[in-house]
């Protein structure tokens, strides 16, 4: 029902900074023929400032004051183009292009035709490009840049940010906000087609995204594991399908679910869960096993597959205790209604150019972190929404996962404060929507993470609880006061010698 065209590899690479630059020349958005001067090798995936480095234009910019060299990159328009061919489309199929990862504001044209636009580096981008596609040579055009001019005459002042925002205007863009400066972290913005590109000639049904949730139940002795499919009918009529949840532990089935339903035509959300009684629980690093069940999510149509996912998830509730007492108010970490003592780091992205992070770094640094005894990573976040491809390359090394670490997703909002839900949700991954629905993260596999907004508190190995007094301490001390919709407003303050 889906055919791939890869569009991965090699394009051209040419600029233009609004004076001069061949970018926006005769033939170079329409042409495939056309090879504007000053133009470059590109790998898609990848990102301007590697391609650069690549053609000997640019040196490393980490190194000494490289980066302040560099800073002309993200002052100017990149254009990428891609020639590919393409056979005539069947009676009813529908094309589409699909983007994973764009850095960052980026115009999307098909043979001289604009087909999208996109400014959000953690969503991909889709574009519907039928009516656009030509039998034959086709040529695939992006014109992209790293936000300073689509964010260039909105405001700065009023939202909690420093001078250097009156440049940048971070706080406007959709992208790892440390690449506009931070106190650890040089200036250098990306910018390219950061993901993978490829064409889906659909026919009958387009699969968008999937997700696997389970949540675990307040008294720990059950546990649901809900399936869901975002897809889209493209025919005209209901069509029937059967969607299936098989559950495994190890090598021994546990239990298999299956649902029969008609898809409406257009875009929708198909749903299957089932309930495990007395599931094994997953324990952080240093209290338990980390049991992981693997599930598989199928989907359907007629006699042909059109999904089959698996997923590695385990059961555990974590909430943040913030219940009042004598003196104060506590503030810990409770796993599955026992109390644990976090130890660990705080994870910012592994790189300024995050496109050529390898699952190498990943290993080197959770293999150290491994070897310091960590029991927990909070996500930084101003950082990346990690791919769960990231977190899954440590698995075969029975690394994060097995090692039974707390992954903790911190959300940074730009402001002194930050928001917090108190009693984080009880699944054993994110609670929130699909990458293609809403500006969160995705949805994730991995068992150590906790609920939105919620980040541990730093706890003395000497008392495994802090309590909130007024009396002076030579401690960092939370005072929370409500939020909207139920969460906290939780502010730090140091107080004694």
């Amino acid at each position: 029902m889906i055919d791939i065209i890869d569009l991965n590899g090699a394009w051209t690479l040419t600029w233009q900074d609004g004076e001069r630059g061949p970018g926006k020349a005769d033939g170079v958005m329409t042409a495939a023929g056309t090879r504007p001067p000053q133009s470059f090798s590109a790998r898609v995936p990848g990102e301007v400032h590697l391609d650069l480095m690549a053609a000997g234009i640019l040196e490393e910019p980490t190194v000494g004051l490289n980066c302040l060299k560099s800073r002309w990159v993200e002052e100017c328009y990149w254009i990428y183009r891609r020639p590919f061919t393409l056979g005539t489309l069947e009676a009813g199929a529908r094309a589409f292009l699909r983007f994973d990862r764009l850095e960052l504001s980026a115009v999307a044209r098909l043979n001289g035709v604009e087909v999208g636009r996109h400014a959000n580096a953690f969503l991909p981008a889709c574009f519907e490009v039928t009516g656009a596609l030509r039998s034959g040579e086709n040529l695939l055009v992006v014109e992209i840049e790293a936000g300073l001019f689509g964010a260039c005459d909105r405001p700065w002042e009023g939202w909690g940010a420093n001078d250097g925002v009156r440049l940048t205007k971070r706080h406007w863009l959709r992208t790892v906000q440390s690449s506009a400066g931070w106190d650890w972290s040089q200036r250098l913005l990306n910018v390219g087609i950061t993901g993978g590109v490829r064409l889906e000639v659909c026919r009958g049904i387009r699969v968008d995204d999937s997700s696997v949730i389970c949540e675990l139940d307040e008294s720990l002795e059950a546990g649901t594991i809900r399936g869901r499919v975002f897809l889209e009918n493209l025919d005209a009529s209901p069509r029937p399908a059967q969607m299936s949840l098989d559950v495994r532990l190890g090598a021994s089935d546990v239990l298999h679910e299956a649902r029969y339903l008609t898809m409406a035509p257009g875009a929708q959300r198909l749903q299957i869960e089932t309930r495990l009684p007395r599931p094994r629980l997953w324990w952080p690093r240093g209290q338990g096993e980390q049991v992981l069940y693997e599930v598989r999510l199928t989907l359907s149509v007629g006699e042909t597959i059109v999904l089959d996912q698996r997923r590695m998830v385990g059961f555990r509730r974590v909430r943040v205790n913030q219940e009042k007492v004598a003196d104060g108010r506590l503030f810990c970490l409770e796993v599955n209604g026992r109390q644990v003592f976090c130890k660990g780091g705080d994870f910012v992205p592994a790189d300024p150019i995050p496109a050529r992070i390898s699952g190498a770094r990943y290993r080197t640094l959770v293999e150290r972190a491994v070897e310091a005894n960590f029991t927990m990573l909070r996500v930084w976040g101003g950082g990346l929404y990690e791919r769960d491809d990231s977190w899954n390359r440590f698995a075969p090394r029975r690394l994060i996962r097995p090692a039974g670490w707390l992954i903790i997703r911190a959300w940074w909002s730009g402001a002194e404060t930050t928001s917090w839900n108190g009693e984080t949700g009880p699944g054993a991954m994110w609670r929130s929507a699909p990458r293609h629905r809403t500006t969160t993260s995705s949805t994730r596999s991995f068992p150590g993470s906790c609920g939105r907004r919620t980040e541990p508190a730093t706890i003395s190995p000497a008392r495994p609880t802090l309590r909130i007094t007024t009396t002076p301490t030579a401690t960092t001390a939370e005072t929370s006061t409500p939020g909207p919709s139920g969460s906290r407003t939780t502010t730090s303050a140091r107080t004694g010698p």
